[in-house]
């Protein structure tokens, strides 16, 4: 139907979200790079919540080139977390500010799957309403983390490869 997102591409996208998260989160849990450990936070991690949302919302499957794009991009963050860590902070850029999308998607999809909020919690912020004081203080650790041009270029050029990657997955969902 047009203007609706099916369910199932939903849970398709969360399956994926769920591996990425994972592998990004557990990279930057499991790193010793100085910057990396500035700015990550326990408290940012996603993949709980999207677990708890794909309980909720139920299982689903995955088509092939689905399933080559997701993992191309968890191979391509764990290639990351040996040879250049501090480019994840790139990755972790787009997944923080993708927060602020998400309290508008979370109102949105809670009326289409007709759910509560709390069964759509991925998209949350982790000060509730609003992802913009979760936004200031990543954006605080961040600037003087990657201080250095050449520490920001890197981190630049993985965020843009990051939302390639991401675009990939989401395109390839949509494929019959």
């Amino acid at each position: 139907q047009e203007g609706t997102l099916p369910r199932s591409s939903f849970v398709a996208q969360m399956m994926c979200w769920e591996r990425v998260h994972d592998t990004l989160e557990s990279s930057l849990a499991d790193s010793r790079d100085e910057a990396v450990r500035a700015v990550w936070r326990p408290e940012m991690a996603r993949t709980g919540h999207i677990r708890a949302d794909m309980a909720h919302h139920g299982e689903g499957s995955l088509n092939d080139q689905t399933i080559a794009a997701t993992d191309a991009t968890v191979t391509w963050i764990s290639s990351l977390a040996q040879d250049d860590p501090r480019a994840l902070l790139g990755c972790l850029y787009v997944l923080e500010g993708s927060k602020m999308g998400g309290t508008i998607l979370r109102r949105c999809l809670s009326e289409a799957y007709d759910c509560p909020p709390e069964h759509l919690s991925y998209f949350w912020a982790s000060s509730d309403t609003s992802p913009k004081p979760d936004w200031d203080r990543f954006k605080g650790r961040m600037d003087p983390a990657l201080g250095c041009r050449e520490d920001q270029d890197r981190a630049i050029a993985a965020a843009g490869d990051m939302f390639d990657h991401l675009t990939e997955i989401l395109l390839a969902i949509g494929v019959e």
